[in-house]
């Protein structure tokens, strides 16, 4: 019986490790996880509806750099505050983009958008038309 144990527990490891190495290396973005939406004080932020962390890349006309954060289970957030305000937001002169790609469970590392996250890809990325990729 300590035998047959020993193989079961080997087996389920072995089977366990080859799943693992073959999480995927690629997927869809997970844009469909974060609803974006104002705050009671008129500030734009996302919030997540994903059971696992996603990680939010953020830029828009009024940013010199990106905001880059990991939100959801596990992670100390369930908000992506952008800290703009409606009325930028709203007004005809401004753009923003953001990437959502969820965290790989067996590295703990986000995988990334599978185009440069620049101002020249905003149209495609807020066209959803990017993949989240693993990162080696």
């Amino acid at each position: 019986m300590k035998v047959f144990k020993s193989a079961f527990i080997a087996s389920i490891f072995f089977n366990t490790s080859l799943l693992l190495g073959a999480v995927a290396e690629e997927t869809s973005n997970y844009a469909f996880c974060i609803r974006w939406d104002y705050d009671r004080d008129g500030r734009f932020y996302g919030s997540t509806h994903c059971e696992f962390a996603t990680e939010i890349q953020f830029l828009s006309r009024w940013n010199e750099y990106p905001i880059i954060r990991t939100i959801g289970p596990g992670t100390n957030s369930t908000i992506f505050q952008t800290f703009l305000t409606k009325k930028q937001i709203e007004s005809g002169t401004g753009w923003w983009m953001a990437t959502t790609c969820p965290v790989s469970i067996a590295s703990g590392r986000p995988f990334k958008p599978d185009i440069p996250f620049w101002p020249r890809n905003r149209d495609r990325i807020n066209a959803g038309d990017y993949k989240c990729v693993s990162k080696k």
